[in-house]
């Protein structure tokens, strides 16, 4: 009978995870990183604890501590066809907003875009309202850094346009076809389902990292965002283009004159500007003479 029994028997396996090693962790998964999610967990304390561990260990103990976070429920949901990424970079760039208490205590918006090639974030930054001049700003940014799209695609906001109106008539609209960028209006969230699940991941990580380095204000997001986040964000979940040449066109004019508030006015028998949308004379003879002070100072 001796025969049949294992010659491990008895022995502590070679493989297995020290009680030290699980208390650690355990400790961890509760304290300063209780809001991470076991991947983004795994990740964070390879570089900060020097602790590089398999997936199915960490796993295993934080359900063993009913830590697991975000665990998806089983949902029925409608099929719908996917629409194929388009073959190179720089063809199409799905941009949108997303107001949420990324810091807590305080609403903000966080505003961007993301190829719909690649799923690299090619552009984001904080603000505090989702405004015109918000998002030219980062669509600014975006056409400096790597050049001009072929077409953003966007959802029906009164500041990006509407179906039954002239598209160019909004500021965003105007610019973008000065730059020769096509603007496509979404008919629903799922239409431009990559930018969604982006603000989704964000929501599960950005808000972690930001509590974890302690990042209260938003200037200190923005250059969290733009040195830290976003070259290791698309380090790890971006992908090669199906066709590698870069879609994006070249700049040719000054975006500073580009990506601003450009409103058409007249001048009344008074030699004072009068607005479209229309002012008072008091309004408008105080207008009148900031513009012309600005002038003069500048010149």
């Amino acid at each position: 009978m001796k025969g049949v029994n294992h010659g491990n028997m008895g022995k502590t396996p070679y493989n297995k995870t020290s009680v030290e090693l699980e208390m650690d962790l355990h400790a961890l998964l509760k304290g300063k990183y209780y809001d991470f999610n076991l991947t983004h967990f795994r990740e964070m304390i390879e570089v900060h604890e020097g602790i590089s561990i398999g997936k199915n260990i960490i796993h295993r103990v934080a359900k063993k501590n009913n830590l697991v976070k975000r665990a998806k429920k089983k949902q029925t949901r409608k099929a719908y066809k996917p629409r194929p990424r388009m073959p190179q970079e720089g063809m199409l760039i799905q941009f949108d907003g997303s107001e949420y208490e990324w810091f807590g205590g305080f609403k903000s918006d966080l505003i961007g875009g993301i190829d719909d090639a690649t799923g690299k974030v090619v552009g984001v930054e904080f603000f505090i309202g989702e405004t015109s001049l918000h998002c030219m700003k980062v669509m600014r940014d975006m056409i400096e850094e790597n050049g001009v799209p072929h077409a953003f695609y966007l959802d029906k906001a009164g500041a990006f346009g509407k179906d039954d109106r002239d598209q160019t008539s909004t500021q965003i609209g105007r610019a973008l076809n000065h730059v020769g960028c096509d603007i496509i209006l979404a008919n629903s969230p799922q239409a431009k389902g990559k930018i969604e699940r982006l603000w989704d991941t964000f929501q599960d990580r950005l808000i972690a990292e930001l509590r974890f380095y302690d990042i209260k204000t938003i200037p200190q997001a923005n250059r969290f965002l733009k040195e830290d986040f976003l070259p290791e964000f698309n380090k790890n979940f971006s992908y090669p283009a199906r066709e590698k040449k870069k879609a994006y066109m070249k700049l040719k004019d000054n975006l500073d004159e580009v990506f601003c508030m450009k409103e058409d006015r007249k001048i009344s028998n008074g030699n004072t500007f009068i607005s479209e949308i229309g002012h008072n004379r008091r309004d408008t003879k105080c207008y009148f003479l900031h513009i012309v002070s600005t002038l003069f100072n500048t010149q």
